[in-house]
């Protein structure tokens, strides 16, 4: 199987007047891959470099191309969370993506300073609870659906999927089956469509399935702009 790559590179080096400058550049390359590609093996191929995904978890603010992790895959059609480059399968990282042309990936040297930083998951979702509860006030959503995040939290606390995750997972799609949902996430049928239904998303009679704006996802997404990590109990990376 191949697949395009368009790689962007960006480096900090030394320009003129020997001060250093961001230089920045783009390709695109064919790439055979087979199931057992993974992206560790694409990681090799700029071994000097860091390997980051910014175009595919754009709800996600934290930098974990320097440890090598995925933040989430869909790997047997269940989500997992915190995946190493080494298990990463490619053919898995573009179904969850629902890739069609090209991967896109960014490279880079991993700037002075970095760190990493990996979340209490319970504290986390303490911390996410009132504000997805927030959004079910603005969207609208009482009884069952109102609970939902509650209700579910503590399932997801168990299987270590952290709410920013879920939350990136969800709004990677613009549209969702209950039934395709239910099954990525381990949880009922009914759990799904009001998880779903908590999000923003609305049913949509035409397609048969739960639709959600560009712009309504905006809408939401600004509320978790203003989220006081500082309440969270981060740990080093080990």
């Amino acid at each position: 199987m191949k697949i395009e790559l368009r790689v962007h590179k960006k480096i900090y080096a030394l320009g003129v007047n020997d001060e250093y400058e961001w230089f920045e550049s783009s390709f695109t390359r064919e790439f055979e891959y087979s199931e057992l590609t993974t992206i560790e093996m694409i990681n090799q191929e700029y071994p000097e470099f860091y390997l980051y995904f910014f175009n595919y978890y754009t709800s996600i603010y934290m930098d974990l191309g320097v440890v090598k992790v995925l933040p989430y895959l869909l790997v047997n059609n269940i989500l997992q969370c915190d995946v190493e480059y080494q298990d990463a399968r490619l053919i898995d990282f573009i179904k969850t993506h629902n890739i069609s042309d090209e991967v896109h990936i960014n490279i880079n040297y991993a700037e002075i300073g970095d760190a990493i930083f990996f979340k209490d998951i319970i504290e986390l979702w303490d911390v996410f609870l009132p504000i997805l509860s927030q959004l079910a006030d603005i969207i609208g959503i009482y009884g069952a659906g109102r609970l939902i995040f509650s209700k579910l939290s503590k399932k997801f606390k168990k299987n270590n999927i952290p709410p920013n995750y879920l939350m990136d997972f969800t709004y990677n799609k613009n549209y969702w089956n209950p039934f395709e949902y239910s099954k990525y996430l381990g949880i009922s049928f009914d759990d799904s469509k009001n998880l779903i239904k908590g999000f923003g998303y609305k049913w949509d009679r035409k397609t048969q399935l739960y639709m959600i704006t560009d712009t309504e996802k905006d809408r939401f997404l600004k509320l978790f702009n203003n989220i006081n990590y500082n309440k969270v109990n981060f740990n080093d990376f080990p």
